[in-house]
């Protein structure tokens, strides 16, 4: 794709600037986006907006805001204007298809660079919504796949069930499902994860990497491999854990998507075998990416990364300071799965320091994690707290 945009723009180059020549522009950077380009997407996106605005040509703007929305090298607010602009434009000219687009994206900014989960399920349930009223059945499914993402992740798993169940009937309904019934495939597994049905989970997430592998995707490779390391976690399965997040890097870097997300993970994997030393030195990479780039999302995970790594080297007291205000933090955006799992990682730092009060003090805290869970109806998490508590004498 990206060679035959290239080719077009060298036979257009002296062409007037009309629809079709900011709409091979952006094309153009489009495809250097999704090629992990984000320097040269940007600046072709920029050049194609003026070209478009200039030609007046209504849905090549659009479009073309709508891909600068999500090119990272964007700041936050210009991402979030540039969707704005996109939403109001397709609302004029009723651009339903483009429309969809842009609530997705705008669900994505919000959901990585503001930890907005809440405001970012909306606009994705929006854009299901556009989907729905074209007829587009990939469009809606591909949109509510992130609309159960987010309920996923915020821990309502009854509505989540219920959004999976609509999703089944779109997907079967689809003769290619493409790359919306691989996300949907992706959100079940997602789903059986956070209910605590970690062998099917573990599973189903090596056979969607395998898929990804299959296909070269670095941004499937990317995803599938840091949620396929979450699971090994759970299960303490560091050994594989360890290879699958350094080649998840690997990809993550290449796509430079997620690329704090495995490396914090990793340095949670390094602190459980006691290698203290490397798992600060893949912290300090977390950190130093997360710092030319700062994502809300991506520094909640961090601060989880960090507490834990601060246990590993016995640094207690700053270990507990971090430990509270990760878990206040993720209380606070609703994420109640991984505030639960913080709080065992918390529990567990108590009972590793071994101090008369710690004991009691991890007792406490593995109770308030039972009780998310409780409440979530993650059934699986509520069997494997409940046995640790016993093996504490609770």
């Amino acid at each position: 794709a990206l060679e035959l945009c290239r080719r077009g723009r060298e036979l257009t180059q002296d062409a007037p600037e009309r629809g079709e020549l900011a709409g091979l522009i952006h094309e153009t950077g489009r495809a250097h986006h999704f090629l992990g380009s984000s320097d040269e997407a940007l600046k072709l996106c920029r050049r194609a907006l003026e070209t478009a605005r200039r030609a007046s040509a209504r849905r090549v703007e659009a479009d073309t805001l709508i891909t600068l929305g999500i090119i990272p090298s964007l700041s936050t607010e210009e991402a979030i204007s540039a969707l704005e602009q996109a939403i109001e434009i397709c609302q004029k000219d009723r651009l339903l298809f483009e429309e969809s687009r842009a609530h997705n994206n705008l669900g994505v900014v919000l959901d990585l660079n503001r930890a907005d989960f809440q405001r970012g399920r909306e606009h994705y349930l929006r854009a299901a919504e556009l989907g729905r009223e074209m007829g587009d059945l990939s469009s809606e499914l591909f949109a509510s796949n992130n609309a159960m993402s987010n309920t996923i992740s915020l821990g309502d798993l009854r509505e989540a069930e219920r959004m999976i169940a609509h999703g089944r009937e779109l997907y079967e309904q689809l003769v290619d499902p493409g790359a919306a019934g691989e996300n949907y495939l992706a959100e079940i597994n997602s789903f059986e994860f956070t209910k605590g049905q970690l062998e099917r989970a573990v599973l189903g997430r090596r056979v969607l990497l395998q898929k990804a592998t299959e296909s070269g995707s670095d941004f499937g490779l990317a995803e599938h491999g840091f949620f396929l390391g979450l699971i090994l976690v759970e299960l303490a399965d560091h050994d594989e854990a360890s290879v699958v997040l350094n080649e998840t890097i690997i990809h993550a870097d290449k796509a430079r998507w997620l690329q704090v997300f495995p490396r914090s993970l990793l340095a949670i994997v390094y602190a459980r075998q006691g290698l203290a030393e490397r798992a600060r030195e893949v912290l300090e990479q977390a950190e130093a990416l997360l710092s030319e780039r700062p994502q809300a999302w991506a520094e909640l995970i961090l601060r989880w990364s960090r507490a834990n790594v601060l246990a590993a080297e016995g640094r207690w007291d700053e270990a507990f300071h971090t430990f509270e205000d990760a878990a206040a933090r993720l209380a606070e955006g609703g994420f109640r799965p991984i505030h639960a799992r913080a709080l065992r990682d918390w529990s567990e730092a108590h009972l590793a320091r071994g101090e008369p009060t710690d004991t009691e003090r991890a007792t406490e805290l593995l109770r308030l994690a039972l009780l998310e869970y409780e409440e979530m109806g993650a059934t699986g998490y509520v069997e494997r707290v409940g046995a640790r508590l016993a093996e504490l004498g609770n």
